[in-house]
């Protein structure tokens, strides 16, 4: 996977608009008057990180130290497992692509989540939604239902403003 999401990476930090989630996202960063600080979990390439970074936003990347050597852009990285570390600090915004399926304890993750959270902070999460998604891969360890992973979210103190597939 890191070896297809590090040869797509755009060059210059940009992200594919023609999905939701990075539209959401691009919104957000247009209007960041409101965000001040990013952090994206498991930030593959750091092509966002860079995009964030690009706008005067205070972003960090967080990946495995095998994929942070591997970054390129000039971005701050934090070299980390979040199955067993998370980082410290406070984030407008809390990025997670394609992670949340691969953490090994959902809820540590999303209690990790909400400890680097503070009153209006954004969390965006994407994960796989059907089973069809999870076959062939060994490191998918979890498929939620839309209702289940609402559940799971608002449990650790997150409110749900939307949802939509892809």
């Amino acid at each position: 996977f890191q070896e297809w999401w590090f040869a797509r990476a755009d060059p210059e930090g940009k992200f594919d608009l023609s999905l939701k989630m990075y539209q959401v996202l691009n919104g957000l960063l247009e209007r960041n008057d409101r965000i001040r600080s990013l952090v994206d979990l498991g930030c593959n390439s750091g092509e966002v990180v860079y995009a964030a970074a690009r706008r005067g936003i205070d972003a960090v990347g967080v990946d495995f130290p095998a994929v942070v050597r591997r970054i390129t852009f000039p971005i701050k990285t934090l070299a980390m497992d979040l199955n067993q570390q998370f980082p410290q600090g406070t984030y407008d915004v809390i990025l997670c692509r394609e992670v949340f399926e691969h953490v090994s304890d959902a809820d540590a993750f999303l209690d990790g989540c909400s400890r680097i959270a503070h009153p209006g902070t954004l969390l965006l999460l994407s994960c796989p939604y059907t089973a069809r998604q999870f076959a062939g891969n060994a490191f998918h360890l979890r498929v939620l239902a839309e209702n289940e992973l609402r559940d799971a979210v608002e449990r650790h103190g997150f409110v749900v403003s939307e949802v939509f597939s892809e």
